[in-house]
């Protein structure tokens, strides 16, 4: 596998690539909505780090501008308002025409920036109406809270806490006279504490409400970069795996041509096979690596890197699954071909592409913040649908594989499928717990308050993934040793006596002779069916599957298995 043309089209797309929304919020004419006596425009969420050696028992609501281009100021942690313009309607100015409202203030709209811990602080709600209001628009309400008339309401901490001086911290944007539009000044608010912060643009008036509009961008920057804090470990996380990635297909390609170069015939379709879902993995892992890497470095993701990314990654989640069905089956092992079986593998391998890249571009193209409920379930159900086919499917056919191969007493092929099929059972076992745990995580976190430890969710699968893909490779490696378990020609070929019942002492291969392939008589006559042939013709001579038990003694033989059949047609097709 090359690295350099992959390389060199990641660069290509970091330099082309247009970009997303990310830490950087633009604001392109958005409107504003209304929300109990007020309109609100959210206008974003991010997890954020504290500013390196900052005093984390308080804000630093001063709203200093200047940053440092070197030394500690890449350190620093802030939120950032720049160019940020709020425009009303001309006919909604042109009601403060004339002397009377000249130079006066005619409208005002709140920038309130707060952590997540004190939401419930942002309004008031009345004890005996039970009803919530986010600005103080009454005189009942100045006398319940002591309020400003006109502004947002800030209650006092009901945990206990000592209210901190400007915090909440907000910001009054007053228009003046009949000016349609009014710009923010430029603020900046660093960060000293750790939390997931919430920005609300609100105003009190409900007729400059419902005209209202806001352009410009903020910018969030922690102190590693641009990356929001839920995805900071993400880089690291990625980068390492495209190393483990990297190192898997670095043996996997040096174990398959070693192989190719002594005996070519050792390196069948499922090798190559498999070779194909390690290098997608790899790509994956490096594409997700740059997407993070770009992100963090400029506060935007790149729409086109992003894009591939989950492209490829949808790819590798659809092959790797068909991967595991396949081998299950016991294709190359037990079978040289999977007969009718090709068109619903690959159309159940090309429907979860389909519904994995919808789910991954919903996900990551374009969006930082979580998709709503709806979208993500509506999104979700589909992959989780084909996910619990794949497990039936897998489960069902190793089963099948696994009693024809105890049937026939092919015992170095049994012991393959035995520690393959444990493989599998601890991983379900494990995706089962997970799930379970990710259910409870989410049921608990509806607002983020875990959003530093989010990113373990995801990752747990993309280990997953790699322990399983590498369970396989070394269970199938291409070796001298591993034409005992193909599928071909080999005349005089089969398990090696004594050694292969190591393990297996208390299996239960019945009372037959070789020849019967470990049935009795009773099963023999229900199972199988019987013909006469030339003495010899199947005793390990042309045509007998490596691992098979010749058959010896008269001119009386068990038929083969439908797939055996199968395959010995295809055969003398080729012949």
């Amino acid at each position: 596998m090359t690295r350099a043309p992959l390389a060199a089209l990641v660069a290509l797309l970091l330099l082309a690539a247009h970009r997303c929304d990310g830490a950087i919020h633009p604001y392109r004419a958005a409107r504003f909505t209304p929300t109990a006596n007020a309109h609100v425009l959210r206008a974003g969420r991010e997890g954020l780090y504290a500013t390196v050696g900052s005093d984390h028992r308080r804000h630093d609501v001063k709203g200093d501008f200047e940053l440092s281009d070197g030394g500690r100021g890449h350190e620093k942690a802030y939120v950032r308002f720049e160019d940020v313009e709020f425009r009303r309607s001309r006919s909604h100015a042109s009601r403060f025409t004339g002397a009377d409202s000249e130079g006066k203030d005619t409208g005002a709209v709140h920038a309130v920036l707060f952590e997540l811990k004190d939401h419930f602080r942002i309004g008031w709600t009345d004890p005996r109406a039970g009803t919530h209001h986010l600005c103080c628009d009454s005189p009942d309400l100045v006398a319940d809270t002591g309020c400003v008339m006109g502004d947002v309401l800030i209650a006092p901490p009901d945990d206990g806490r000592e209210p901190e001086p400007g915090w909440p911290w907000v910001r009054r944007v007053e228009f003046v006279g009949d000016h349609a539009v009014r710009t923010m000044s430029p603020e900046q608010v660093t960060v000293t504490r750790d939390g997931m912060y919430y920005l609300w643009l609100v105003t009190c008036d409900a007729s400059l409400g419902e005209s209202l509009t806001v352009t410009g961008r903020t910018t969030w920057r922690n102190p590693h970069g641009y990356l929001p804090g839920m995805m900071r470990h993400m880089r690291p996380f990625f980068g390492t795996l495209a190393l483990a990635y990297g190192g898997l297909a670095f043996w996997w390609t040096a174990k398959v041509a070693k192989a190719h170069m002594k005996r070519p015939d050792v390196v069948t379709q499922l090798h190559h096979g498999v070779t194909a879902v390690v290098a997608a993995s790899f790509t994956e892992a490096f594409l997700w690596y740059a997407d993070y890497e770009y992100f963090n470095a400029v506060g935007a993701r790149p729409a086109a890197l992003t894009l591939l990314a989950s492209c490829v990654g949808a790819a590798r989640e659809s092959a790797s699954r068909t991967l595991v069905l396949v081998v299950s089956t016991g294709y190359g092992v037990v079978r040289p071909t999977l007969g009718g079986l090709s068109t619903k593998v690959v159309g159940l391998g090309a429907a979860y592409f389909v519904a994995a890249v919808a789910l991954d571009v919903a996900t990551h193209v374009g969006n930082v913040d979580d998709l709503t409920q709806t979208t993500r379930v509506l999104l979700v159900i589909p992959v989780a649908l084909m996910d619990a086919a794949y497990i039936l499917w897998i489960f069902s056919s190793l089963s099948r594989t696994l009693a024809q191969l105890r049937a026939r007493r092919q015992l170095a092929k049994l012991a393959l499928y035995a520690r393959f099929a444990n493989v599998l059972a601890v991983s379900v076992v494990g995706s089962v717990m997970w799930i379970l745990y990710e259910t409870w995580f989410r049921a608990t976190d509806a607002l983020n308050q875990k959003w530093q430890v989010d990113w373990v969710v995801g990752a747990f699968w993309h280990v997953l993934s790699f322990l399983l893909l590498g369970a396989i490779c070394v269970l199938w490696a291409p070796s001298d040793a591993a034409t005992q378990f193909a599928y071909g020609e080999i005349a005089g070929k089969d398990d090696a006596p004594g050694a292969l019942f190591d393990g297996f002492e208390g299996w239960d291969f019945g009372e037959g002779d070789a020849g019967g392939g470990g049935y009795s008589d009773e099963e023999d006559g229900r199972e199988r069916e019987t013909r006469k042939v030339p003495a010899g013709h199947m005793g390990g001579g042309k045509g007998m599957g490596v691992g098979q038990t010749p058959l010896k003694g008269g001119d009386v033989f068990l038929m083969d298995s439908d797939d055996e059949r199968e395959a010995r047609l295809a055969r003398d097709k080729m012949r």
